[in-house]
């Protein structure tokens, strides 16, 4: 199972978004192929889109694979869907696109 914890502190390695591609292939691929759990974490809400989709085209298992954000475990199905959405959990691009509204 890897965990991939969302900070919005931006207190973890950023990840651009034209590596996002490339990190989920190689970061998070190889972990998924480890016996162990693993936690990465991100603070590009663009690698939790991404990796929703990926799960929902069937190209990452969806049992593999859970989200964190502070104290919340958040799960997702094999069609990208979330269990729950905490407030403050990837939520700048929405947060922004409102204020233009």
């Amino acid at each position: 199972m890897i965990t991939i914890e969302y900070r919005d502190d931006f207190s973890c390695n950023a990840i651009g978004d034209c590596f996002v591609d490339r990190w989920i292939a190689n970061t998070v691929m190889e972990v998924l192929e480890d016996i162990d759990d693993d936690m990465l974490e991100v603070s590009n809400e663009n690698v939790i889109y991404e990796i929703r989709a990926r799960v929902a085209e069937g190209s990452l298992p969806h049992d593999a694979i859970r989200f964190k954000y502070r104290d919340e475990i958040i799960r997702i199905d094999r069609n990208g869907e979330l269990d729950k959405h905490p407030e403050g959990f990837c939520d700048q691009q929405r947060n922004a696109l409102r204020r233009l509204i």
